[in-house]
C-alpha cells in the first residue's frame, strides 16, 4: 500500500551499461533498517544498516552512501564484472551532527550536509577516509543541488531566501584527494522562500524555484 512506502528513502544512479551506451539504473531504498539495492527491477543486495538511514546517496560507479545517528555508512561497490559490494566502511560523526541529504561527486567522493556541509574524501594511497572540508551551518541545509562535475555546491535553508553557492577558494590549487580541501562561498539572494535548485549550462547558474521565479548567476 502506499502507506507501506510513504516514510522509505530511496536514491538512484544511472550506472554505464557493459557497452557504455545503455544506461541501468541502480536503485537504494530503506525497508526499516535495511537498505536493499535493485538494478533495472531485479534484486541485487541487501544490506543491513544498525539504524534506519535518514539520507541515501548513489554514485554512477555503484557506490552507496547512507546516513544513520552518529554514522556514515559507505557501500562501496567492488571492481568486478558483476555487482557486488564491499562490507560498509562506517565513518563517525559528532553526537550533535546530523544529516539530511548526502551527494557524490565524479571523483567518488562525498558531500554530506544538514547541521554542517562536510566532504570527505579517500585517502589517494590506502582505504581510509576523512573529511576535506567541513563548515558549520547556522541552518540546517534542506535544499541541495551540486552542478554536474561536483565542483560547485548550491544549498539553502528551509524558507530560506539566501542561497550559498560553494566554490574552490580562488587561491586554492586544484588539490589532491588525499590533501584538505578549502571551499568558499557567496549569496545570491532569492525575492521568497527557495523550495527547489537545479544546475544548468553554464555550469556557474543555478536554477532556483521560488513563489516567484528567479535565476541568478554568483560570480566567483
Amino acid at each position: 500500500s502506499a502507506s507501506a512506502y510513504a516514510d522509505e528513502s530511496f536514491a538512484r544512479a544511472d550506472l554505464a551499461a557493459a557497452n557504455e551506451v545503455e544506461l541501468a539504473v541502480l536503485l537504494a531504498t530503506t525497508h526499516g533498517r535495511a537498505l536493499k539495492l535493485t538494478l533495472a527491477g531485479q534484486h541485487l543486495a541487501t544490506m543491513p544498516a544498525p539504524a534506519r538511514p535518514s539520507a541515501l546517496a548513489a554514485a554512477p560507479a555503484g557506490h552507496v552512501a547512507a546516513a544513520v545517528p552518529r554514522a556514515l555508512l559507505l557501500y562501496l561497490r567492488r571492481n568486478t564484472p558483476t555487482y557486488a559490494w564491499e562490507p560498509p566502511v562506517s565513518l563517525p560523526l559528532p553526537a550533535d551532527e546530523s544529516t539530511s541529504t548526502l551527494l557524490w561527486t565524479s571523483d567518488a567522493s562525498l558531500w554530506a550536509l544538514g547541521s554542517a556541509v562536510a566532504l570527505w574524501s579517500r585517502a589517494a594511497d590506502g582505504p581510509s577516509w576523512s573529511v576535506t572540508f567541513s563548515h558549520s551551518l547556522p541552518r540546517r541545509a534542506v535544499h541541495v543541488a551540486a552542478s554536474a562535475e561536483g565542483a560547485l555546491l548550491a544549498t539553502a535553508a528551509e524558507r530560506d531566501r539566501l542561497l550559498k553557492v560553494w566554490h574552490p577558494a580562488a587561491e586554492a590549487e586544484v588539490p589532491l584527494i588525499s590533501r584538505e580541501r578549502t571551499y568558499d562561498f557567496c549569496y545570491v539572494v532569492q525575492p521568497s522562500a527557495v523550495r527547489s535548485l537545479s544546475w544548468r549550462s553554464p555550469r556557474r547558474h543555478v536554477a532556483t524555484t521560488a513563489d516567484a521565479a528567479n535565476d541568478k548567476s554568483c560570480s566567483t
